[in-house]
């Protein structure tokens, strides 16, 4: 009877044993999820306090010029940030916004960091960019060429007319070619490379910032429309629309500021053109709001220089860019949000930027090596790249 009591106890010794290491396993386990539960809630609270640091640091460089970054900063509700601002090549800032939650100094801070890049610039660095895709069919093609050593055919013909987007490039038929690199998204296509001389080469992608038309500019009295022969000297105007045929054509001194605000804001056809005069002393800049459609001699640049025209296309929606025909065109074209379909034969000096970008028939691209040197002011900063990284701090929960 004895033994048996023994072995009883013993087996109770052992069971009491195996829970008490059971439920301090529990207890631990239990211990440990609430504890991850906690850095994950303080981990969120920090990303969002971080990002919230990013958006006070564009407002700032909008709007305070004086601005330089702000030291730590403690919020009543909780959590710390600091913010960063470093002055980049090209206008361009690098804003670095680091959080910490509950707090910088608490044993069981988390830490967060968000670094953006700001722009307020575009750099025509492409023959054509679209923001969208990119389609090239027929004999459609692209080449590049430097305006400052003669007009296009007179100097050296290079290998340097880049295409790009921000999502797929597709081809058609046999005959197209890109002389130069062919830049897509990182989740962008394209592998048609025996149709290119360049590189496929995978970036990220470009944010297209819309246009802002300058408030002196947008303040003016529309003129109505431009529909016959018609010489603008250098100023500031504003019309409805340019809508020219038959032979009509359009001289244009520069330095010229013009802003159409029409539904359809350049027609040409027949034999009538649009003509930069080489008497211009300074760019010629036309913002639109609606929509182009260049056939007849297109628009003319008698400078031979791409950076003295500048098309901007200011409709936050959707408008259409087409070139057809004979026309011809030697500028710079960014248009966000235009459909561009280029089709024609005329001859195309400079670099074309919108969304959805289509080259077929014998458009060809003679892109200005030039234009690598414009910058385009777009007015306030916006985000060009972000990046959510560990933070330079090494504080750890």
């Amino acid at each position: 009877m004895n033994n048996k009591k023994g072995i009883m106890l013993v087996i109770a010794l052992i069971v009491i044993v195996l829970l008490t290491i059971l439920s301090t396993g529990i207890f631990v386990r239990s211990i440990s999820e609430t504890k991850s539960a906690a850095v994950f809630t303080n981990a969120k609270r920090a990303f969002w306090l971080a990002e919230s640091g990013i958006q006070k640091g564009i407002y700032e460089l909008n709007y305070n010029g004086a601005w330089s970054g702000t030291t730590q900063n403690s919020l009543s509700s909780g959590g710390d940030y600091e913010i960063s601002l470093t002055s980049l090549s090209g206008s361009r800032y690098q804003i670095t916004s680091t959080s910490y939650f509950p707090s910088k100094a608490a044993a069981n801070a988390v830490a967060r960091t968000i670094t953006a890049i700001l722009k307020k610039s575009f750099s025509f660095d492409y023959a054509t960019y679209a923001g969208a895709d990119l389609s090239l069919a027929g004999n459609a093609a692209t080449n590049s060429y430097s305006s400052s050593e003669g007009a296009y055919g007179t100097s050296s013909i290079n290998a340097n007319g880049d295409v790009g987007t921000n999502g797929d490039i597709s081809g058609s038929g046999n005959n197209y070619a890109v002389n130069g690199d062919a830049v897509i998204s990182p989740d962008g296509e394209f592998d048609e490379s025996d149709h290119i001389s360049g590189d496929i080469v995978q970036q990220p992608e470009v944010t297209l910032i819309l246009p802002i038309v300058p408030a002196t500019l947008a303040a003016l009295s529309s003129s109505g429309s431009i529909s016959s022969t018609t010489t603008l000297s250098s100023g500031d105007y504003k019309y409805l629309n340019i809508n020219l045929s038959s032979s009509d054509t359009l001289t244009i001194t520069g330095p010229v500021n013009l802003y159409l605000t029409g539904a359809t804001s350049i027609s040409t056809s027949g034999t009538s053109s649009i003509v930069v005069d080489s008497a211009s002393s300074g760019a010629v800049t036309i913002y639109f709001d609606g929509d182009v459609d260049l056939t007849g001699q297109g628009i003319t640049n008698a400078t031979n220089t791409p950076s003295n025209l500048l098309l901007l296309g200011t409709n936050s929606s959707e408008q259409d860019f087409d070139v057809s025909g004979q026309a011809d065109f030697c500028g710079a074209v960014y248009a966000p949000t235009a459909d561009m379909r280029i089709s024609g034969q005329g001859t195309l000096c400079g670099s074309f930027v919108g969304n959805d970008v289509a080259l077929s028939g014998n458009a060809a691209i003679h892109y200005d090596e030039d234009l690598e040197d414009m910058e385009l002011d777009l007015g306030s900063y916006q985000v060009e790249s972000w990046k959510d990284s560990q933070s330079p701090y090494a504080v750890t929960p």
